[in-house]
């Protein structure tokens, strides 16, 4: 993996980026830290996921993909 963050001109985009994924966490209510001190590694568990349909989500996709009491707020 190349680490753009180093070259010359990359530190204004990175921040610029970073902006940009803190805006549309906090606008999504996503609590997930964005630049952690720390990666740490782990494995995801999708079954106690809180699945939120977006509105404009068709009903036979919704039928198909999403479980019965899916909450669409």
């Amino acid at each position: 993996m190349i680490g753009l963050a180093q070259e010359l001109y990359c530190p204004v985009k990175v921040l610029e980026i970073l902006e940009l994924l803190t805006l549309h966490r906090e606008s999504a209510d996503n609590s997930i830290n964005l630049n952690p001190a720390q990666i740490q590694s782990k494995t995801n568990d999708y079954k106690n996921l809180v699945q939120k349909l977006d509105p404009w989500q068709p009903p036979s996709i919704v039928e198909k993909y999403f479980p019965k009491g899916t909450s669409r707020k």
